[in-house]
């Protein structure tokens, strides 16, 4: 599948290399199974059909468990020599001595990862693999021992959301100022939306916790946003961080109400399988 954002420099596109991963998150976005790997050939088909790529990056499931993950990444490297390659992973393949260099020696600049909680035994339940967690931290380090742009993400959930501030606490100790730190509500679609009953959560109930971690974040000079939560439904305070506006329109939500809202224009609205499973009371429009 290939995912696709327009701006006015070009196109940031994701290119997903397929349904299998080496985690079995209870959130995740991924309908369950491994079925409908796209073939290198059929891959190929929609990397050469690209249009201005400005910048590529190489999702799954879990991209760099392909045997010909650098295969895949040389040839768009080849085909586009001038747009920014990133991965969008786990980090575990990352704990392998030397496949951190073998990908930043493939020209990819920038890393897109998550943690899940702040410890072992939190983190691997969310996973469902014992050991991800320390093979993750391991991945980290090893990509920080080189000059990846480094993004880490924090998806909240009824599982993790009241632990938000010590993830945050967990982070800033862990990590240097050079890393940017994003939080957001889960997508409720794949495997989420089967778990729904155990990973679904109101944004008013994560509202308090999101803050706590934001200011935590401020607090050590970080650099942190938080995406996918409507203006209305955080402390003015944090709107400096909340960059608002999303690209992904056929996914998000607004009721009718937020047409006389004066940060519609530039709100992320509700991802719309929240809005079908919770319910869209908790907007209240800004006047």
């Amino acid at each position: 599948m290939v995912e696709l954002v327009k701006t006015k420099f070009g196109n940031v596109v994701t290119l997903s290399l397929g349904r299998k991963c080496n985690n079995a998150c209870v959130m995740c976005i991924t309908p369950l199974g491994n079925s409908g790997e796209p073939s290198f050939e059929g891959l190929k088909a929609k990397i050469d059909n690209l249009e201005n790529p400005i910048e590529i990056y190489f999702s799954g499931g879990e991209p760099t468990i392909r045997g010909d993950f650098f295969k895949i990444v040389n040839y768009v490297r080849k085909l586009y020599p001038n747009s920014k390659l990133g991965v969008v992973t786990n980090g575990r393949m990352f704990a392998y001595p030397g496949f951190a260099s073998k990908v930043f020696k493939s020209r990819v600049t920038k890393i897109i990862t998550e943690i899940h909680a702040h410890n072992q035994g939190l983190h691997d339940s969310i996973t469902s693999v014992s050991g991800s967690f320390d093979q993750t931290v391991r991945g980290i380090d090893n990509i920080l021992e080189l000059p990846f742009e480094l993004e880490i993400r924090i998806v909240i959930h009824r599982i993790n959301y009241t632990y938000l501030p010590e993830i945050a606490e967990f982070l800033v100790k862990k990590y240097p100022p050079k890393v940017r730190f994003v939080m957001f509500p889960i997508s409720i679609i794949g495997r989420a939306f089967k778990e729904k009953d155990k990973v679904v959560v109101a944004n008013q109930m994560i509202k308090p916790y999101v803050e706590k971690a934001a200011e935590i974040f401020l607090k050590h000079n970080r650099k942190v946003f938080i995406f996918h939560l409507p203006h209305c439904m955080i402390d003015r305070k944090y709107w400096q961080i909340l960059p608002g506006v999303t690209t992904i329109d056929r996914k998000i939500y607004f009721p009718e109400r937020c047409d006389g809202c004066m940060m519609r224009p530039n709100c992320s609205g509700l991802w719309k399988t929240y809005a079908f499973i919770v319910g869209d009371k908790e907007i209240n429009p800004i006047k």
